[in-house]
């Protein structure tokens, strides 16, 4: 399997954001022996739901530990971050118009399946170690379990999907 992906690169805003949407991918390369790079923007400062618990003046550091323990299990050792503050990014970067894109009605965006670059479905194992990595997001992630179970992470997460965003031309 090796060369398959190639080097894989996730840049994200917030810790979390690359497990829900990419860790069976990035767990698969890194198994494969390919290089797996994950990027995050900001450490989630402003990501609080419970300021008794995770108080925002430590919530940086909460969700580097949390997304640290994350990257371990799937066996990312190349992190990098942005050092930019979660909230202060300018209006019209990417992410916040992600956070337009989720408002509207009749979305999330849906790329048809033949203009997927990559459907990737995990396998139970594949899952179970997707799901563990998840849980490591406590401070993002136990409001919901709490409220709808841990099951609603495996029906929610056995398929990640990618599409090409640039192809290089050859030289």
């Amino acid at each position: 399997m090796t060369g398959e992906y190639g080097t894989v690169l996730g840049v994200w805003a917030h810790p979390d954001d690359e497990t829900y949407l990419s860790a069976g991918l990035m767990a698969s390369a890194v198994d494969a022996g390919e290089r797996v790079v994950c990027v995050t923007a900001t450490r989630g400062e402003e990501g609080s739901f419970d300021e008794e618990r995770w108080p925002s003046d430590r919530m940086g550091r909460i969700r580097e530990g949390e997304l640290l323990r994350c990257l371990e299990i799937l066996g990312v050792t190349d992190h990098r971050w942005l050092d930019m503050h979660d909230g202060t990014l300018p209006t019209e970067d990417a992410s916040s118009a992600v956070d337009r894109i989720f408002m509207e009605p009749g979305t999330p965006p849906v790329t048809p399946a033949s203009d997927l670059e990559i459907e990737l479905r995990l396998s139970p194992d594949a899952l179970e170690r997707k799901v563990r990595a998840v849980e490591q997001h406590v401070s993002q992630v136990e409001p919901m379990t709490a409220m709808l179970g841990r099951r609603v992470l495996f029906d929610s997460q056995d398929g990640e999907y990618f599409r090409l965003a640039a192809r290089k031309d050859p030289v």
